[in-house]
């Protein structure tokens, strides 16, 4: 099954005082390396699902699949300290388990 592609709208900026103070050493090292592999329009996806539950290309399904799901999670729960982004944590973080567990099921089967 082929999801619709949605045009999203661009990421906010985010300013270097809005980032969270790293919560132990290495740890933005190990998002970047995450997210090494992903282009910037599948990360917009990736948040642009956790924040309004709209859907994300295959491409960006299988290779949120090779990402692993500790990163997929660890990045979203990064992203959720962000002040700007707090609000929506919650649903935030049901609908990316949600997307990891569709991607996983849709890929390995």
């Amino acid at each position: 099954m082929t999801m619709a592609y949605v045009p999203y709208p661009p990421e906010p900026p985010i300013y270097r005082s809005e980032i969270p103070p790293e919560p132990r050493p290495g740890y933005y090292k190990y998002l970047n390396y995450c997210l090494s592999k992903f282009s910037v329009e599948c990360k917009k996806e990736l948040l642009c699902y956790a924040a309004l539950d709209v859907l994300v290309t295959d491409a960006c399904c299988h290779n949120l699949v090779r990402m692993g799901k500790k990163c997929y999670i660890d990045y979203v729960d990064y992203v959720f300290t962000i002040p700007k982004f707090t609000k929506g944590a919650r649903k935030g973080h049901a609908r990316a388990n949600r997307l990891w567990n569709t991607c996983y099921l849709r890929l390995n089967h």
